[in-house]
């Protein structure tokens, strides 16, 4: 009895390694890329609030913008007219900076949506390996089938990952709706180049005064 018993329990443990290394294996895979998700998904928070931030900022810009060109229209004074011609300069500048941080967050974000994608490609493809493996063994002998029902057990721990995913899918969709509003904030903007072309024209004004009240 004991020759026969032998083999079988020397099978069983000749089965038994491999397959926890295998289970070994996908737990460090969850250990390592849960992290990596929720990394992502903390970015992708401090991204929105940049951008609502930036779209703070540029309201309040262009507001200023507003009652300055109206005021400037009121000044009859040449110092006053050249000081007002100074601030919307700043403010233009400062609306270009606005530009170049809104295309590098946006860049920022792509990225961090392809990362997140690249790592829920990867989760796949190590559970259909995996699991590829494990039923062909169990396909063998009871000790196998008892294996392949624990990776079964494994793969429903990956629900919590799939609500981190899920989670990211949520802010990458709020990411194009700010996305949205920068496009309309675009389109409301001051048209920088006709912004350039009056204060040109109020320098001619400007120079055309100066004339006038050095020929009096």
């Amino acid at each position: 009895m004991q020759v026969l018993t032998s083999p079988i329990i020397y099978l069983r443990e000749a089965l038994r390694k491999p397959l926890e290394d295998k289970k070994r294996s996908l737990e460090e895979v969850l250990r390592a890329t849960k992290p990596q998700a929720q990394i992502k998904l903390q970015k992708l928070k401090e991204i929105e609030r940049e951008i609502q931030s930036i779209l703070t900022e540029s309201d309040r810009r262009e507001e200023e913008l507003s009652q300055l060109s109206t005021e400037l229209e009121k000044q009859p004074k040449l110092p006053s007219r050249s000081s007002y011609i100074e601030r919307i300069k700043e403010i233009t500048k400062n609306s270009r900076k606005q530009d170049v941080d809104i295309e590098r967050i946006v860049k920022e974000t792509r990225e961090l949506q392809l990362e997140s994608n690249s790592i829920q490609e990867r989760l796949h493809r190590t559970y259909a390996v995996v699991d590829e493996t494990v039923f062909r063994e169990g396909k063998k002998d009871p000790v196998g089938r008892k294996a392949h029902k624990l990776l079964t057990s494994i793969h429903e721990s990956f629900a919590q990952m799939s609500e981190q995913i899920l989670a990211t899918d949520r802010a990458r969709r709020e990411l194009a709706d700010h996305e949205a509003k920068l496009a309309a904030m675009a389109s409301r903007k001051v048209n920088v180049d006709k912004l350039q072309a009056d204060l040109d024209a109020i320098r001619k004004d400007n120079d055309l005064l100066q004339q006038r009240l050095h020929n009096i």
